[in-house]
């Protein structure tokens, strides 16, 4: 199948095709550079968030700025997921694991269905099923953009995010990573993640009461993710 023909179940509550998906998450991550800046951790990475024009979750935002040499580095760590599961626990403390789900019917080039195992204490372990999909930007400008939507479950396939005492929850609109050139010549990475929880938690409860921890948890990612890239 072609890039344009992958369409998209209603788990993550934003467009139903991967254009569309990726359109949104491009002008999201413009509006997130907009918000209040929360915290700036000690490498200059801003950390904010809020909510993106007609949806209802709070994302979460953090964007930085790297040397453009440690571009092709940046993106091996968003995609493809060997590479990413490799890394991820130098900067994501949650990470419990994280493996590519193989499908009966191929998925376009550049499209991975993953499995995510992720730790939400003092809840229950979480299970993400979602597709990693790596992208040009829309505009032809140099960079690219890495997508994250969750999905019920895939065709032909009988994957399903929960098992035993594990609780499913979702990566909703917009979710992404997109990597820009600055004219100054750096690159910047613009991390944007709307998540339900699910379980116990309905979507109010961690607009609000989570907030904090998240937000905190995300500028240790921040800082976390821009030391590892600088190795």
């Amino acid at each position: 199948p072609s890039m344009s023909s992958l369409t998209l179940d209603a788990a993550s509550a934003g467009p139903h095709d991967l254009d569309q998906w990726q359109r949104g998450c491009e002008a999201a991550c413009e509006e997130a550079l907009t918000w209040p800046v929360w915290k700036t951790t000690a490498s200059g990475a801003r950390v904010s968030s809020g909510f993106i024009s007609g949806t209802r979750i709070r994302s979460m935002f953090w964007v930085q700025e790297l040397p453009a040499e440690k571009e092709a580095r940046v993106k091996s760590l968003i995609f493809p997921l060997a590479e990413v599961g490799r890394n991820a626990p130098q900067w994501d403390a949650t990470f419990q694991g994280a493996d590519v789900v193989a499908t009966d019917s191929p998925l376009p080039d550049g499209v991975e269905l993953v499995k995510w195992r992720f730790k939400a204490s003092p809840l229950s372990k979480r299970d993400l099923l979602y597709l990693l999909a790596w992208r040009p930007l829309t505009s032809g400008a140099a960079g690219g953009i890495a997508l994250y939507p969750s999905v019920e479950s895939y065709p032909d396939t009988s994957v399903r995010g929960e098992t035993g005492k594990r609780v499913r929850a979702y990566n909703m609109y917009p979710s992404c990573d997109r990597i820009t050139h600055l004219a100054d010549g750096r690159i910047q990475i613009c991390h944007l993640i709307t998540s339900r929880l699910g379980g116990c938690v309905p979507d109010y409860v961690y607009n609000t009461a989570f907030a904090p921890s998240v937000r905190s948890n995300y500028a240790h990612e921040a800082e976390a993710f821009h030391t590892h890239v600088l190795r």
